[in-house]
């Protein structure tokens, strides 16, 4: 006799998200147009960079508010070309970049 399987996961089926091995760690301040701080460094943002949150989904760089811990990788030219936010997410340290405030726009 011929038994069907329930179509009804039994357990959870969790996200994986496929970080290379050679991304480095960092803390991220929110984006201000092409150009991001990670850790006490100021860098660009390569064209098309994506940023993903800790569910895989990917966030559009204005959409950052808060310092996050994430991984991430550069493109040939040294620009930020993929981030990963960090399962813990939240950057909790009181640790601030010490580079001067990005001049502003008008």
């Amino acid at each position: 006799m011929l038994q069907v399987a329930s179509s009804v996961p039994t357990a959870p089926v969790e996200r994986l998200r496929t970080i290379p091995e050679d991304a480095k760690k960092g803390v991220m301040w929110p984006p201000r147009g092409p150009q991001v701080r990670i850790d006490d460094t100021l860098m660009r943002l390569a064209p098309g960079v994506t940023i993903r949150d800790m569910n895989n989904r990917m966030v559009l760089p204005n959409t950052v508010r808060r310092p996050k811990k994430i991984r991430y990788t550069l493109d040939h030219y040294g620009q930020v070309r993929r981030i990963w936010i960090s399962p813990t997410g939240e950057y909790q340290g009181r640790h601030q970049p010490t580079l001067p405030p990005t001049p502003r726009e008008d």
